[in-house]
């Protein structure tokens, strides 16, 4: 099943058991386009297949964004921990280099120093208890939001069935499914996530 399958599969269905599939499930069809990454790449990172790893440890967990002296938060921002997040997205799926020259390109709420959000910042705004999966007062337009972390940066675990990149590893990049919590990677000219972007207040 693709993540596009997935996504369709989660507006009709319980969203946790459309994860559940979409954790299982991988598209052989697509190893075949030549770009080397495919849904079976999105290395999910744990010891089940069934169940890819959760963020583990250091993140900020209440399920509120909290503001910093001289920051207030408004619809167009929110203050989690350290970071100030844009609320919302870029509002569709785009590859990876769309992402970030996104982020890196837009003013909002005041100030362009926007960036892509690594990996773990990206594991700190995803709240379980929520129906979106992200804190409040946190939106997002879709599933999956981009990271800037690849995987030089953080490798993928070996994961049984589950193929070796095809390219550099510096091509693939990590994202995260907030509805179910999942980690996973994908090919940087594919358009599998949304662009969230973030900056240091």
């Amino acid at each position: 099943m693709t993540r596009l399958e997935w996504r369709a599969g989660r507006r009709t269905a319980i969203a946790a058991a459309a994860a559940l599939v979409c954790a299982n499930a991988a598209d052989p069809a697509r190893a075949q386009d030549g770009a080397g990454a495919t849904e079976a790449t999105r290395a999910q990172d744990s010891a089940s297949t069934a169940n890819p790893t959760r963020a583990q440890g250091g993140a900020d967990t209440s399920s509120r964004a909290r503001a910093q002296p001289g920051e207030e938060p408004s619809a167009e921002t929110a203050i989690v921990g350290d970071l100030m997040w844009r609320n919302g997205s870029n509002g569709e799926n785009i590859p990876w280099n769309q992402a970030r020259e996104y982020c890196e390109t837009l003013e909002h709420a005041g100030f362009d120093d926007w960036r892509l959000p690594t990996l773990a910042e990206l594991e700190t705004i995803h709240d379980s208890s929520a129906d979106s999966g992200l804190r409040a007062p946190l939106a997002l337009e879709d599933c999956c939001a981009w990271s800037s972390t690849n995987l030089v940066e953080e490798p993928a675990q070996a994961k049984g069935s589950l193929p070796d990149p095809a390219n550099d590893p510096s091509d693939y990049y990590w994202g995260f499914l907030f509805g179910s919590g999942d980690r996973y990677y994908s090919f940087r000219s594919f358009p599998d996530g949304l662009a969230m972007c973030v900056r240091e207040p």
